[in-house]
């Protein structure tokens, strides 16, 4: 059983979501950070998904690159 600081394939996913949607609007990773009140390094690790992102940090950064926090989680398989 995985340790609740251990990374999972679920922060995986959805840090790529959250590269795709960031690359979609066309914006920086120091203007999400920006809005996050966060710093762009911090950015780059959830996309990784080296660093797990918090739901309300999730929330904030969807709302402005224009997602539903849905859209993190669309595509992630039921199975694991």
């Amino acid at each position: 059983m995985n340790k609740p600081s251990d990374v999972s394939y679920i922060d995986h996913h959805i840090g790529q979501r959250m590269r795709e949607a960031r690359l979609a609007a066309n914006c920086s990773l120091e203007a999400v950070a920006c809005e996050a009140g966060i710093s762009a390094p911090l950015i780059r690790y959830y996309e990784r998904g080296s660093r797990r992102c918090y739901a309300s940090r999730l929330y904030r950064i969807g709302r402005f690159l224009g997602v539903d926090v849905s859209y993190f989680y669309e595509g992630l398989p039921d199975n694991k």
